[in-house]
């Protein structure tokens, strides 16, 4: 990328030095004297006011008086104002020389105008200066180096056009840069997530296999990710102090990062420890875990929430066909009503995560996107709080970052970040959760 972008930059300096104008510059230069004899204290004296006076002088040499007569002499069709912009007249420093320099798209009309300048200020000097006893003008100008056609242009230049590009190409890239790593850059280590979040890494969770199954707990119990969610079952446990009731919300940035899988296989870890475990599918725009467990759901929690049925009636005990020890208990979503946030906002879900508190040792919540909606903001707000889902490659910077203040908004934390989908190389190098300095 810097690169390109350096590459870029040179190009356009060509672009912009072939697309200029070339101007001509040339300079005529005079000096200013006294019209008396002196002594030679009379000099000194008369030395010092001449080098005040060429700085008035230079200031009259861009002026109406002396460029008027210049452009009625050669005959330009400009203004004394435009023309005033390419004329520059520098005192040289202690002295009473005057440089009296011109740009021009022409290097004969350069020259021209140069000596035409300061032949109209010998002028403009004579009528202007203070009169000796003679009646003659007392500061006299003398032309001692008239205006030389260029032989090449000033401007434009190919090195300073191409340093302009390059120093150009190089802030961009690195500006590039900058933004892809804080905004663009991939959610990709556990320094990262913890960085973003400002809550520890839990777990690392391996990219599956095309062939493998969602459910690697019953599937393959001895395989990375089986461990990987028993470790995040671990983990998390001592994010909880006490003996307390477990309420968690399983979410993420966007979708497509793994909720749903982490949410029902870190269901099946807990369960597989010896818990009372609940399950929950809060996504009542798009439920995911009956589908994932093969359960019809024609009640669930939006029934429950609407009054239509009880907890109870709607939960279904699931016991997977190869592990018994797997068995939990799971409220399914039911059927999409018009008005999930209402009904997750309700006073009905108050009293159903009260009466799960007190029936499960650990309640897990399958929520929405916080990015999507305020669904599962609001629900960990009224639990332990939020369990983020990172996809390895697809969760970026800002969206993390923008999801952590969403859950911030509304008086909920993250106690937990899942790096999913990551890199099996790294996953052996798992010792324990990363955490930021903030979280330790």
């Amino acid at each position: 990328m810097l690169l390109v972008t350096v590459l870029a930059g040179l190009g356009f300096g060509i672009v912009r030095y072939a697309s200029e104008q070339p101007s001509y510059e040339t300079s005529t230069t005079v000096f200013f004297s006294l019209n008396r004899s002196q002594t030679v204290g009379e000099l000194s004296q008369g030395s010092t006011y001449l080098q005040s006076l060429t700085e008035s002088y230079a200031d009259v040499a861009s002026s109406r008086l002396v460029l008027n007569p210049v452009i009625e002499q050669l005959g330009l069709t400009e203004s004394a104002n435009r023309l005033g912009r390419r004329v520059v007249a520098r005192p040289r420093t202690d002295t009473a020389i005057l440089d009296i320099t011109v740009s021009d798209a022409s290097g004969p009309q350069a020259a021209r105008i140069a000596d035409g300048v300061a032949g109209q200020l010998r002028r403009a000097v004579a009528t202007l200066s203070p009169k000796t006893n003679a009646s003659t003008a007392l500061v006299t100008v003398t032309i001692i180096s008239p205006a030389t056609v260029p032989a090449s242009p000033s401007s434009p230049r190919l090195p300073p056009n191409l340093g302009i590009g390059l120093l150009g190409g190089l802030v961009l890239g690195l500006a590039v840069i900058a933004v892809r790593e804080v905004v663009l850059a991939p959610v990709a280590t556990r320094e990262a997530a913890a960085e973003v979040t400002a809550a520890p890494v839990l777990s690392l969770v391996g990219r599956a296999g095309r062939r493998q199954r969602p459910l690697p707990t019953l599937s393959d119990p001895r395989s990375a990710q089986a461990e990987a969610y028993s470790m995040l079952r671990t983990n998390l446990q001592l994010q909880v102090p006490g003996n307390r009731t477990t309420q968690i919300v399983v979410t993420s940035a966007s979708p497509g990062e793994g909720r749903t899988t982490t949410a029902v296989n870190l269901a099946i870890a807990v369960a597989q420890a010896a818990h009372r475990v609940l399950l929950i599918d809060a996504d009542l725009r798009r439920p995911a875990v009956a589908t994932v467990l093969g359960l019809r759901e024609t009640e669930g929690l939006s029934t429950v929430l609407a009054g239509r049925t009880t907890l109870e009636q709607a939960t279904v005990r699931w016991v997977p066909d190869d592990d018994d020890t797997a068995r939990i208990a799971v409220l399914p979503a039911g059927p999409v009503p018009p008005n999930p946030s209402d009904l997750l906002a309700s006073e009905a879900m108050d009293k159903l995560l009260d009466m799960a508190r007190h029936r499960y040792d650990v309640v897990i919540l399958d929520s929405s996107p916080l990015l999507q909606a305020t669904d599962a903001a609001a629900l960990a707000a009224r639990t332990r709080g939020a369990l983020l889902v990172v996809d390895d490659r697809r969760s970026r910077r800002a969206r993390l970052s923008e999801a952590v203040t969403r859950l911030g908004l509304a008086g909920a934390e993250a106690v937990g970040v899942v790096l999913n989908r990551a890199d099996r190389s790294r996953i052996g190098r798992y010792t324990a959760p990363a955490r930021t300095s903030a979280s330790r």
